[in-house]
């Protein structure tokens, strides 16, 4: 019951949008395997994508901050 009536809907749907001409050129085919995601090259990638910009970004502040900005020289209270 339930495919006839997805038939017709199918078939309104076509006459209203007057889309003609249609076929099955291949037949659908289910895969035998079933696809996993891989958790070890995830998280590898991840923590590898994740951690270069970061320490790429501490390097040049490293850097930069070191030319640029001149702290003044802390004073040390003298013991009397």
């Amino acid at each position: 019951m339930g495919s006839k009536f997805n038939e017709a809907r199918i078939w309104d749907y076509m006459n209203l949008r007057e889309i003609a001409n249609v076929s099955v050129i291949q037949p659908a085919i289910s895969t035998v395997l079933l696809a996993k995601p891989k958790k070890r090259l995830n998280i590898i990638l991840g923590t590898l994508l994740g951690a270069a910009p970061d320490l790429g970004l501490a390097c040049f502040y490293y850097r930069t901050s070191s030319q640029f900005i001149q702290f003044p020289p802390r004073k040390t209270r003298e013991m009397t």
